[in-house]
């Protein structure tokens, strides 16, 4: 696991995207559910994948164990909702970013290391965490190569890109 003490802009993506509202469910494996029925839904309707799926959480799914997530598949275009799957933008935000490699059932660890540097740094901001899935069950059954960058909202350093 690596520290980034950069900050990241994620641009604002056109997404498929399937939700629950509880944490430890997430990372029981709705997390790989939500993504399946997102892939399927963005395959069945001919779409592609125009970078790395993801999530996106409030911070009350971390303190509560309770809060909206939305597990998401960036895509062009926009293509009809079905079931739970339905299309919205992910905002662009500027984050600290950690990776974190293997199994998401040790996330907690370094969500705590995250959050941790940008507190102590005083660069944390309200808003929702996200995750950035590089490599995980879509791409290897091996748990111990999956990579994701775990991104904590930070304030924008440099006031003029805003």
């Amino acid at each position: 696991m690596t520290m980034a003490s950069r900050a990241r802009e994620a641009s604002g993506w056109r997404l498929w995207v399937s939700s629950t509202g509880r944490h430890r469910a997430i990372r029981r494996g709705i997390r790989t559910a939500a993504q399946i029925a997102a892939g399927a839904t963005v395959r069945a309707q001919g779409m592609r994948a125009t970078g790395p799926s993801g999530g996106v959480f409030a911070s009350e799914l971390l303190q509560q164990d309770r809060g909206q997530a939305t597990v998401f598949i960036p895509v062009e275009g926009r293509a009809r909702p079905i079931g739970r799957v339905t299309s919205l933008v992910i905002p662009a935000a500027e984050l600290a970013i950690i990776s974190h490699h293997g199994s998401l059932a040790d996330a907690d660890l370094s969500y705590a290391k995250l959050g941790w540097y940008a507190t102590t740094h005083e660069i944390s901001i309200d808003g929702p965490l996200r995750e950035y899935y590089l490599r995980g069950a879509g791409d290897t059954p091996d748990e111990a190569e999956w990579r994701t960058e775990i991104g904590w909202p930070v304030f924008r350093a440099d006031a003029t890109r805003a």
